[in-house]
């Protein structure tokens, strides 16, 4: 059984394909790229491509065609991620070769055989497995897989992806970033430990005993709720059964920092419907009531001599066990071998034979099934090695599997789930003895099933629905029989528990129309399996075992999660496929797809009409004049169906031909068709064009396509350049500026070429909490380009973007902006200038004002580089081939800021640009499409002379920068001297108080406010006071802040009838207190006596742990933990004091 409850790239093969980082926590943010856009661009460049998502709308699978290929299937999976990673919506370094971590089983290995071909004997596919992590802390239950053929350029043709959206999240604790080494000690710390297993016992309600050690992980939800990801720890807690009692065994996640519980499931397994029995062994599938028994031999059995050597048997039982004794030895037989272990875990009865011969001698044993248990024994040991050895037929290299040893099959038991029941908990297999009306669950249909959930566990998927129904379908595909469970109640032989010849259909939001539990849903599957097996057993009387356990085994190492759903049938398509096109059918799709669709679970379509293959454009290259290569290409045209059709070809420029433009193909027949450059191409000026390929399907137009041939004629040329020698004028912001680095805090001492550069804060670091601050060029006429690339030299140092950002933008109208590049999550500390090359042809070519613009910002309040320095901008690109014309009009664009375009010689040329310079330094001039004008926006920052008391100065658009009015100061008040303070950017009015004293002791000490100007203090005195002798009458009180002197430790003082007295001290250990400050641990106190603290910080909040029991006092006022306000300092102090308790751990800390 399964039991679940919620509470609630790039690509690193061997290495990095691209950068792996770490860093703290931003908040979760959408990818510059998102998973949509990405779809779209996909199926753009490989159009047979198909994306199913799953039901939170994540991409679950690509598949349909070629999708990628390379030299090894990791070139494949690179290739694939390269160009097509953003569809996963993962980022750099998000990925690991390994499967992802299975609850208590581990990850699996990085490469899997599938389809093993035994006629071939090799495999048809290699599946490539990754796990999502970020900075080292894997993400709970994330991965992706890619299915690559077996052959030469490797063609990758499936992903199937778990993956969770994570946006920039990183690991954080309390605020803090951590790494996994830091996040791994923290899990495992003596108060996380306490504090997660009180979280596990209370969610499970249930007295759990055994934990084991937490490890970290980033939980963001499961396949069916996806949740911010936040980093949580998860363990495995346990209570072995006693007394008959049920064991519990579950697997927790729980928040790192809080404890909650986010995610629990039992890890134990077992068919909750009461009555379940089958037997191996037992003649047949049926209960072992239901029909007699027959000795087979038991495969890889062990046998022993006492004191001596020991072996196993082989598939056959035969064994030879070496002795060096002439005398007689015991012989000792178990059903104990080399693959299972078989108990009796509550009798203690294991099946042990022993006899004494002579060597060399013969000893045969025959463990008989002399009553229900003994019986039971056996049965363990043949079903699940059959069961075994039927997987291992089908997938030589099943992960896990195919090398574990001494797996735990337990009979006979009468705790835990029993009477009536057998379970699967990840670690073993279990069956009750007969009792109240069941049959000893020990029994072929029940085994098969229960191993098949260690089948399930072993290729990587979840259980719940899916894990019951694949269970049953492996129990229904060895014994060829619908029905499970046949006898489990007593005196029904002929009854199974289930039967996967059913009508169950599927249903998106109940799972089927059998119900929504998890062996309900289950059904669906197994009845969607036994209807295609009855297809094919029509098919193929002879192999359609062999095919479906084929694409069975195989088809459970691509599923994910528990879901039964749309995604099953494309996995077994995939597996079916031969060609790596699924748009023309797979050998066995018509069986598969009318099994699967019997019971409402859909197959994607089929292509139809014309097929045009390959996908790719067809692009040319040359100098003018030619050659050009390649001079011609070849189509691969297919006809899909249905009937026969006919066929036209056509270009639609006159440097293109096609010799045989038209024919008929049959269904299923295909043909080449040979595109060809002509004599024309080598007349074309320098530029980049593009010419059409149309193909018509002539008899219904279905599969219309056409393919774009592009004809480079030269190459990208250097049309714009900034060498930084001379200042181009940009617009920047805050302390971006141009001029001469001082090599201070990181940045270069001259430019790549010559000494300037413009760069931000040329005399050291960006400044703390900076936001997003632009260095902007001037617009840039691009309109005639295309394959517009920029290139510029960068020295930048950075924090990683989690904390502190920079990117590279560009924009064709200023307003709009996209970005090109971003800072990576990892730090960036360049020691010498870096080439940077970006296409920016989506945004620039053809258009006539496009802008560069450097970011620096946003950063964090905490740690600072040097930040952008940049020299050597240029602007590459193709020019377009001139447009003809014979007016001017013809050539106009419709823009006025880049001039006007003229008709010269029959071509168009472009215009002057405005030129809008006023001569005033201060404004900011540009030109402005709407008005067709020039704009002179006035810029006061740039006449601010940085002082502040002469007054702001301000930028006059006709005269240039204007001085400001002096700040007045003067407020009014007398007894104020007034200044202004450049120091504080402000006034100051500084209380003079001498100018207030009147000379008189007995009426206090004058004052002057800074609000009201003079004003009278308090008498001295709470008793007489004597002016001509200026003193008060001794001892003299009228409250007990009179008498206060400022000493905590020394009590108290109080006023009693005018006089003062002292307090009762708090003694030594007061004055001893230990200090503490802001966000310092004080540690365990380490003692269960008295303990006690001062500080001297602000408090604005704190906490305490494990302090039941004690007494807080804070001066001497008793409070509660994280209790605020707190009673106010005394002379600038809190004494914290904890009463003696019976905790040594207690600890506390404040903020």
């Amino acid at each position: 059984m399964l039991h679940l409850r919620r509470t609630a790239v790039a690509l690193c093969v061997g290495g990095a394909l691209a950068g792996c980082g770490a860093g703290h926590d931003p908040p979760t943010e959408s990818l510059d790229e998102a998973p949509v856009v990405a779809i779209e661009r996909l199926v753009a460049a490989v159009p047979r491509a198909r994306v199913e998502r799953s039901s939170a709308g994540s991409v679950a699978r690509v598949y349909g065609t070629r999708l990628a290929s390379g030299a090894t299937p990791a070139d494949a999976a690179e290739e694939f991620m390269r160009r097509h990673g953003a569809v996963l919506g993962l980022q750099p370094g998000d990925l690991e070769p390994g499967a992802a971590a299975t609850p208590d089983a581990g990850g699996g290995p990085p490469v899997i055989p599938v389809k093993y071909d035994k006629r071939r004997r090799r495999f048809e596919f290699l599946l490539m497995k990754f796990s999502q992590q970020r900075n080292g802390v894997p993400v709970y239950g994330a991965d992706v897989g890619m299915l690559v053929r077996n052959e030469p350029g490797h063609p990758l043709v499936h992903v199937s992806s778990r993956a969770k959206a994570l946006g920039t999240f990183a690991p954080r604790l309390r605020g803090a970033a951590i790494d996994a080494v830091q996040a791994r000690a923290a899990v495992r710390s003596p108060a996380a430990r306490r504090l997660y297993e009180a979280s596990a016992v209370a969610a499970a309600r249930s007295p759990l005993t055994d934990f084991t050690e937490a490890d970290p992980v980033i939980w963001a939800g499961d396949e069916l709720a996806p949740a911010a990801p936040v980093l949580a720890a998860t363990f495995i807690g346990e209570l072995p059964a006693r007394a008959g009692g049920q064991p519990q065994k579950w697997r927790f996640v729980v928040d790192a920092a809080t404890g909650a519980v986010l995610h629990q499931e039992s890890l134990i397994h077992f068919d909750t419907v009461s009555g379940q029995v089958s037997g191996e062994g037992t003649v047949g599938i049926v209960a072992p009531q239901c029909a007699g028994t027959a000795a087979v031999p038991l495969p890889d059995a062990q046998v022993r001599i006492v004191g001596g050597s020991s072996a196993f048997g082989d598939e056959d039982g035969h064994f030879t066990l070496e002795s060096s004794s002439l005398d007689p030895v015991t012989v000792e037989s178990t059903l104990v071998g080399r693959y299972f272990r078989v108990s009796d875990r509550v009798s203690s009865r294991d099946a042990l034979l022993s006899m004494s011969v002579t060597p060399p001698a013969t000893a045969d044993f025959l463990h008989e099934a002399g009553d229900e248990f003994s019986l039971a024994q056996v049965n363990g040991y043949l079903n699940a090695t059959q069961v075994r050895e039927w997987l291992l037929d089908v997938h030589p290299e099943y992960p896990t599997i195919h090398s574990q040893l001494s797996f735990p099959v337990n009979v006979n038991l009468t705790g835990g789930y029993c009477p009536g029941n057998a379970w699967y908990d990840y670690s073993s297999i279990n069956f009750c003895q007969a009792s109240s009306g069941y049959a000893n669950t020990s029994f072929a249909g029940v085994s098969h099933h229960e191993y098949g959930h260690h089948i399930v566990t072993s290729g990587g998927s979840g259980q719940g629905a899916y894990g019951e129904g694949m269970s049953d379908t492996i129990a229904m595909l060895i014994a060829d029989d619908p029905g499970l469970g046949y006898g489990f109640f007593f005196n029904q032989c002929s009854a199974p528990l289930r039967s996967a010849d059913n009508d169950c259909q599927y249903s998106a939001t109940t799972c089927s129309t059998c119900g929504s539990a998890v062996h309900s849903c289950g059904q669906l599957l197994a009845g969607a399996v036994w209807s295609i097996r009855n297809q094919l057993a029509q098919s193929h009387p002879e192999t359609y075992r062999e095919i479906l356990a084929n694409l069975v085994v195989n088809s459970v190492l691509l599923h994910t999660g528990t879901s039964i759903n749309h995604q099953i049938p494309i996995d077994f398509l995939t597996l079916d496929d031969d060609d790596g096109n699924l748009d023309n059918g797979t050998p066995h799709r018509a069986q598969i797809c009318a099994g699967f669709e019997a019971h409402g679970l859909l197959c994607p379509p089929l292509a139809q009409g014309l097929a045009v293959e390959p996908g790719p454009n067809f692009v040319a290259q040359g100098d003018p004049g030619g050659p050009f290569q390649p001079a011609s290409h070849t189509y691969s045209i297919e006809n899909y169906g249905p009937g026969t059709i006919d066929y036209g070809v056509s270009v639609d420029v006159p440097w293109l031909t096609v010799p045989v433009p038209s024919g008929s193909l049959e269904e299923g027949a295909s043909a080449s068709v040979v595109v060809h450059l002509t004599a024309a191409a080598n007349e074309l000026p320098v530029g980049v064009y593009t010419g059409t390929v149309s193909f018509q399907n002539l008899t219904d137009h279905l599969g219309d396509a056409t393919r774009t041939v592009t004809l480079r004629v030269g190459g990208p040329q250097l049309l714009y350049s900034w060498d930084m020698d001379v200042d181009p004028g940009w617009t920047a912001q805050g302390q971006w500026q141009y001029g001469v680095p001082l090599g201070q805090q990181g940045d270069p001492s001259s430019g790549h070429t010559g000494s300037h550069v413009y760069g931000y804060n040329l005399a050291g670091t960006y400044p703390p909490s900076l936001p997003e601050t632009h260095l902007t060029t001037a617009a840039i006429d691009c309109s005639n380009l295309s394959e517009v690339q920029l290139k510029f030299r960068r020295w930048l140092c950075i924090e990683p973007s989690y904390w502190d950002h920079a990117y590279v933008r560009v924009s064709n109208d200023g307003v709009n902006w996209m970005t090109i590049w971003q800072n990576p999550t990892s730090t960036i500390v360049d020691q010498q200038w870096v080439e940077q090359e970006f296409d920016i042809s989506a945004v620039a070519a053809g258009q006539s004002t496009v802008y560069v613009r450097w970011t620096m910002g946003a950063t964090d309040s905490v740690v600072q580089y040097c930040g952008w320095n940049i020299d050597d901008v240029e602007i590459w690109g193709t020019q377009l081939p001139p447009t003809s014309c014979t007016t001017d009009a013809e050539c106009d664009d419709g823009l006025y800021c880049n001039g006007a375009e003229a008709c010269q010689a029959g071509v168009c040329v472009s215009g002057t640009p405005v030129a809008c310079d006023d001569g005033v330094a201060c404004t900011v001039d540009s030109c402005d499409e709407v008005s067709d004008a020039c704009v002179h926006a006035p810029n006061d920052a740039v006449c601010d002379n940085g002082t502040f008391c002469d007054g702001a100065e301000l930028c006059d658009p006709v005269s240039g920068c204007v001085a400001g009015a002096p700040v007045q100061c003067d407020d009014g008040i007398a007894c104020t001297i007034d200044a202004c303070d450049e120091g504080m950017q402000g006034c100051s009015h500084t209380p003079d108080h001498a100018v207030c004293d009147n000379g008189l002791f007995c009426d206090g000490e004058e004052t002057c406010s800074t609000e009201s100007g003079c004003i009278s203090g308090p008498s001295p005195c709470q008793g007489a006071c004597d002016e001509i002798e200026q003193t008060c009458e001794a001892g003299a009180c009228a409250t007990d802040g009179d008498c206060a002197d400022g000493d905590y430790c020394n009590g108290a003082e109080t006023c009693v009838a005018g006089s003062c007295q002292a307090g009762t001290p708090w003694g030594q250990a007061c004055y001893d207190a230990v200090p503490l400050a802001k966000h310092q641990q004080s540690g365990s106190f380490e003692t269960t006596g008295e303990k006690w603290f001062v500080v001297t910080d602000a408090i604005y909040g704190w906490q305490a742990s494990e302090v039941a029991g004690r007494t807080i006092r804070v001066n001497g006022v008793v409070v509660t933990p994280g209790q605020m306000p707190l009673p106010a300092p005394i002379d600038g102090k809190r004494y914290f004091h904890f009463s003696a308790g019976d905790r040594p751990w207690a600890s506390w800390s404040f903020w």
